[in-house]
């Protein structure tokens, strides 16, 4: 039986209507929805913190390259890619991820790739990236390629950092910086735990901003924590570890903020005077008596007063 023919032409219109405008409702929300989720999904940022200059080379400079998801839907399959330009042979040391693999760095490498994973929304994904500087400047490159949440790839536009060989500008701050080590126990004993301090300290009261601190340490100890600690619980500090066991790449860096002056940066009552950092090991075994050197290379966006290339020696016996 046709419908039509129990109703009016105008009763069956009106009958219509109110399932006519329920279709259109939702052909509307399922475009709008699909309009959000496509706005949503988006390339992370990748940024990029590290040295300005060095006066003195050659030197270890450290940087941190952050990958963050900015979108509301989840990043995969992200790999991150860190080229290195140089004139003088410089190359990348490591690269040491807080989530995920790299490929090995070493000499000669100036190019190597992170495989991250997926990236939750709002979360982010740092990645310690270690360098060899020669003599001249050299310039870190980093961009990031992956899926989306629509499942489209993505490129992001590479991300550059320039380190440079001699003296910041003059407009940067002049602060006189110390860096001192101790080693415990004093006496090195093979296969024996031990730990070596580091403490950092800014007492003129001027700020020094964006610190990096790498120290190289010989390739037989075996490298197991690296912890930093400070004037308060939140000092803005962190420090990387060389995954444990990994005997070519004994170098722990630490990233700092600001060390001296207010954490505001207005002469506020919150001071960063000091950092302390700890790196455990285990000794080698050796046949005889053996000198172990390990050496901190720091860096800020200013000049050292007292010390214009602050190198901090310790000799472990």
């Amino acid at each position: 039986m046709n419908v039509r023919t129990l109703f009016p032409s105008t009763q069956f219109n009106m009958l219509c209507t109110p399932a006519r405008k329920m279709t259109r409702i939702i052909v509307l929300a399922v475009c709008v929805t699909a309009a959000c989720y496509g706005q949503n999904a988006s390339a992370p940022a990748v940024a990029i913190s590290g040295p300005y200059s060095f006066k003195d080379t050659p030197v270890v400079p450290s940087y941190i390259v952050t990958v963050t998801n900015t979108s509301q839907s989840v990043d995969s399959n992200i790999v991150l890619k860190h080229v290195l330009g140089s004139t003088d042979g410089a190359y990348l040391i490591a690269a040491q991820p807080s989530q995920g693999t790299c490929e090995l760095g070493g000499q000669g490498i100036t190019s190597l790739n992170c495989s991250l994973g997926s990236l939750d929304p709002g979360a982010s994904i740092a990645v310690n990236v270690v360098a060899q500087m020669i003599s001249g400047a050299i310039t870190l490159s980093s961009s990031a390629t992956g899926i989306d949440g629509d499942g489209a790839t993505f490129s992001t536009v590479p991300v550059e950092r320039t380190s440079l060989h001699g003296n910041p500008p003059p407009a940067t701050p002049v602060v006189s910086i110390s860096l001192s080590a101790n080693p415990i126990p004093k006496d090195l004993v093979g296969g024996r735990t031990g730990t070596l301090n580091w403490t950092l300290q800014n007492s003129t009261g001027v700020r020094a901003n964006k610190l990096m601190l790498a120290m190289a340490i010989d390739s037989r100890m075996r490298i197991t924590s690296a912890v930093v600690t400070g004037s308060d619980s939140s000092d803005p500090a962190s420090c990387y570890a060389p995954t444990p066991g990994d005997m070519a790449i004994n170098i722990p860096t630490c990233n700092i903020e600001y060390l001296g002056g207010s954490s505001g940066g207005s002469g506020g009552a919150s001071t960063v005077t000091q950092v302390k950092v700890t790196v455990n090991y285990i000794a080698p075994v050796v046949s005889s008596q053996t000198t172990l050197l390990a050496t901190g290379y720091l860096s800020f966006d200013g000049s050292d007063g007292s010390n214009p290339i602050s190198i901090g020696h310790v000799r472990v016996k």
